[in-house]
């Protein structure tokens, strides 16, 4: 880096965002928004990612202003990738690290506290443990502990912001930004009519769908139980259901053995979710136990599309109930078919629903209110690190990335070498006491 590149960088806010990929996700998607919005003349932005391969690579390696590392973790027990994310803060000297998802958490808010510098942020998107594997169960036993000792936890709901403060984090440290819809990707690429003629169904039909992760946590069951009931009483109604995931066998054999698939769409994992959002009349969310700040229910709305979610987690700050949108009991297939069928019948208050959902996503959750915020938040945790004479130290290291990185070391043990029992408890002890700090040094 020349002189006067570093020089211009150094009067910036350094930030570093950390998450595991850039995979089509509500958590990637809000970063993609909120990494576009940063103002580049008051922030050095570096984005570091675990894995490459994800759907929105090249989206955010387009970026303007952006830098993009991929840290090329070869699996969730390799923790060697840690040296060169420490390498990367100590060499750009990041004043801010905020992390997305699980394992990202935890290891930003360690690395912050390795490095010693950095203020730690941490972000929950959702309003429950969620536990995927027996690596998952450890990382989010010790994420309990990163997230009480990050500076800021920062929930994309209020319903997030309680479930923080349930694992320990204390308010004064917790709070809400919701997420932001760009416009940039709200960009319709083909027409309703021209979706719907792909997909067989008629260009007069009234269409209900849903897009989210066939998973047992959006229980797609409801969906198929209330069609089934629906198309007793209207036969120009179709039901869209866009994604995939654990579920989608199950649920194709019950609308098979139901006989319901010709008006029951499956359309697979979508890249252009947003076309196929446009091509609905109607949008429903049938999460049964949590929900955090939904961006398929944001999208939705700023495309003037009347919804029915149920009432859960962040959908009840999304949506004022039968003024610009419908909440309904989870679980409850009989009350998502009177609506829909409520909506059907009555175009006047489905367009009413429609235009005061457009409007309240416009007023309170666009993607330069979000910026604005978290721009904000930066600006002030640094002010009140200042504020309390934390003393500033400036470590600038030459670093070569063609070069092999030194191995570290871990209370004698080769980070990449270290078993799960080892890392959970260093981490563990790393973060409840930052003096173990220390312990890692390269040789």
């Amino acid at each position: 880096m020349h002189n006067s590149a570093m020089t211009k960088s150094m009067q910036r806010i350094r930030i570093l965002f950390i998450i595991p990929s850039f995979r089509t996700g509500g958590a990637e998607v809000q970063l993609l928004s909120l990494v576009r919005g940063l103002d580049k003349s008051r922030f050095d932005v570096t984005v570091a990612a675990f894995y490459k391969g994800g759907e929105l690579d090249a989206d955010f390696k387009s970026c303007p202003g952006v830098d993009i590392v991929f840290l090329q973790k070869r699996n969730g027990l390799d923790f060697g990738f840690l040296q060169r994310l420490l390498s990367i803060v100590r060499f750009k000297d990041i004043q801010i690290i905020q992390s997305y998802n699980v394992s990202a958490r935890l290891f930003g808010v360690l690395t912050a506290r390795l490095a010693r510098k950095p203020i730690a942020i941490a972000t929950e998107r959702t309003a429950r443990l969620l536990y995927s594997s027996k690596g998952s169960r450890a990382f989010l036993f010790l994420e309990k502990y990163a997230l009480r000792s990050a500076d800021r936890v920062v929930a994309n709901s209020t319903a997030g912001k309680k479930f923080a403060e349930l694992r320990g984090v204390a308010p004064t440290k917790s709070m809400v930004i919701y997420n932001g819809i760009d416009a940039q990707r709200i960009k319709i690429n083909r027409s309703a009519k021209e979706v719907r003629q792909s997909l067989n169904i008629p260009a007069s039909a009234f269409v209900v769908g849903m897009a989210a992760r066939i998973e047992p946590l959006k229980d797609p069951k409801m969906l198929v139980e209330a069609a089934r009931h629906v198309f007793q009483f209207a036969d120009d109604i179709y039901f869209l259901l866009v994604g995939d995931g654990p579920m989608l066998s199950e649920i194709q054999d019950a609308i098979k053995s139901l006989e319901l698939q010709a008006r029951f769409i499956f359309a697979g994992h979508r890249t252009d979710s947003i076309d196929f959002l446009n091509a609905m009349d109607v949008v429903v969310l049938t999460s049964n136990k949590i929900e955090g700040c939904s961006n398929s229910l944001l999208e939705s709305m700023w495309l003037g599309k009347a919804v029915v979610a149920t009432r859960v987690g962040g959908n009840v700050e999304l949506i004022e109930h039968e003024k610009s949108g419908l909440l309904i009991s989870p679980k409850n297939p009989d009350e998502l078919s009177a609506s829909i069928l409520r909506l059907h019948d009555d175009a006047e208050f489905k367009d009413r629903l429609a235009q005061n959902g457009r409007l309240n996503v416009q007023q309170r959750f666009s993607q330069s209110k979000m910026v604005d915020e978290h721009e904000r938040l930066y600006e002030e945790l640094l002010a009140a690190k200042e504020r309390t004479g934390q003393k500033k130290s400036v470590q600038q290291n030459s670093l070569d990335f063609g070069r092999p990185f030194a191995r570290s070391m871990i209370l004698g043990c080769p980070v990449d070498q270290m078993t799960l029992d080892q890392c959970v408890g260093y981490f563990k002890d790393v973060i409840e006491n930052p003096a173990y700090g220390y312990a890692l040094a390269t040789n």
